[in-house]
């Protein structure tokens, strides 16, 4: 599976989180620099809606930075989503400490601290199934190609199950073939041309471990 293509944290990448981290920290100073102003004015000024829309404008491009990060970061060697959401905004919020030292600031802090800490345990559980799951697939082509029988099959049922490798999806084909003069109903999963996908109602070749059909490979080569 494309997924195990990248799991190093690259410097490009830590660069890029760490520039995402000082403008979501520059963010909060900014708001509660303006909204303190303002309210110590009595009323909206320049200088406090300078740096009210300027906090915000750092918050969206922070944040923005750090989604890309995730996106880009393929599947299981990506940031986990909610520690970088949660380490940018704890900076965020540290930097609104900075501008004006309330306590609540730092209870939110220490919820964002500990909000990160569970993302990066679900991650790594999560790394740890898809990763037995990649390994699982190797061993069962690994059988397919030193001990896998043929038989033809037509395709049944065609699902997207949302992964991409570059523009071409993952799909779920079930197919139904004949084993030992009798039919198996099986389901495999691949990735596929985007401008040749399979349909249903398509022949194809099934290649099938003879002491478990229910481990199949439903070739590309398609009739």
């Amino acid at each position: 599976m494309e997924a195990s293509a990248s799991r190093q944290l690259t410097p490009a990448r830590l660069a890029g989180l760490a520039c995402a981290v000082v403008l979501v920290f520059a963010a909060g100073r900014l708001l509660i620099d303006g909204i303190t102003l303002q309210d110590s004015a009595g009323e909206e000024s320049a200088g406090s809606a300078l740096r009210i829309v300027s906090g915000v404008l750092f918050a969206m491009t922070g944040l923005s930075w750090a989604g890309g990060l995730i996106y880009r970061g393929g599947t299981a060697g990506r940031l986990p989503f909610g520690l970088v959401i949660a380490v940018c905004l704890g900076f965020g919020l540290l930097g609104a400490y900075w501008a004006n030292r309330s306590a609540l600031l730092l209870i939110a802090i220490a919820v964002m601290l500990a909000i990160a800490a569970l993302s990066v345990v679900t991650h790594e559980r999560w790394r740890d199934r898809q990763l037995e799951r990649e390994r699982q697939v190797e061993a069962h082509a690994a059988a397919l190609g030193a001990r896998g029988q043929l038989s033809s099959g037509v395709i049944i049922g065609v699902e997207k199950t949302g992964w991409m490798h570059g523009d071409d999806p993952q799909l779920r084909l079930t197919a139904r073939f004949t084993v030992d003069g009798g039919e198996r109903t099986e389901s495999a999963e691949a990735f596929y041309p985007q401008y040749d996908l399979p349909r249903t109602g398509d022949q194809v070749t099934v290649r099938y471990l003879p002491d478990d059909p229910s481990v199949i490979d439903i070739h590309e080569d398609r009739r």
